[in-house]
C-alpha cells in the first residue's frame, strides 16, 4: 500500500480518485469482508446517497411546515449543503 498518495480507481462505469486516507481505510474494509473494492465503494456511494435522500425528505418536511419558506424567509428551492 502507498501511504500518502493518493490512488485512481476505474472500471466501465466510473472513475474515481481516493486520497491516501479513504483508500486505506476501503483496503481495510476489503480485508475484513473479503469483499472487492469497487463492491466496497459501490456499498458506500449508496449508502451516501440514500443518507442524502433522507436528509433532504427531513428538510423538504421541516420546510413544508413552515409554510413553504426556508429560513432565512426565501421560497426558492435550496439544498441544505
Amino acid at each position: 500500500m502507498m501511504r500518502n498518495k493518493a490512488v485512481s480507481f476505474a472500471t466501465k462505469a466510473f472513475m474515481l480518485h481516493l486520497p491516501a486516507e479513504l483508500d486505506d481505510r476501503v483496503e481495510k474494509i476489503c480485508r475484513l469482508t473479503g469483499s472487492k473494492k469497487h463492491f466496497v465503494i459501490l456499498r458506500a456511494v449508496e449508502e451516501g446517497i440514500e443518507r442524502i435522500e433522507q436528509r433532504l425528505a427531513q428538510v423538504w418536511i421541516e420546510n413544508f411546515s413552515q409554510g413553504g419558506q426556508n429560513e432565512d424567509g426565501s421560497s426558492e428551492d435550496t439544498l441544505p449543503f
